[in-house]
């Protein structure tokens, strides 16, 4: 998709689908554990449901992120009802700090997730600096 941080695609198959996404380069087995603890945390903390992960596999250039493919439906109205609640449920999640147990990405970007107990610096510093960085 041409919306994508990554490269991605369905994958069809002997009575199986698996989507999987590619990360280039060294930090891709990093940047999808770091995803794969995301969505943890959210299926955990928010009971969002996430696709079944398959594995991270390692390929010439970079990673593989493989999950189980989830069935596709033609979207409709309804569906974007449906993620506006998992958005607000996500949201709703009471927290003391801001941050993560471990550092992420953004694209490529490494960024850090030090815990911070203010949102507007947290937000500065992990999320806006380091892009801003980039793209001097």
């Amino acid at each position: 998709s041409e919306f994508a941080c990554h490269p991605c695609t369905i994958f069809h198959g002997w009575g199986h689908q698996v989507f999987v996404k590619y990360a280039e380069g060294p930090e891709g087995y990093a940047q999808f554990e770091n995803e794969l603890s995301i969505l943890r945390f959210l299926n955990e903390s928010a009971e969002v449901a996430i696709p079944k992960p398959v594995e991270i596999a390692r390929t010439e250039n970079g990673r593989l992120l493989i999950f189980e493919a989830l069935n596709e439906v033609k979207k409709q109205t309804q569906h974007w009802e449906q993620r506006g609640k998992i958005l607000a449920k996500i949201h709703r999640l009471k927290v003391a700090e801001f941050g993560f147990t471990s550092n992420g990405f953004w694209r490529s970007i490494p960024v850090d997730n030090v815990y911070s107990s203010d949102w507007s610096s947290f937000y500065l510093e992990t999320r806006l600096l380091p892009v801003y960085r980039d793209f001097l």
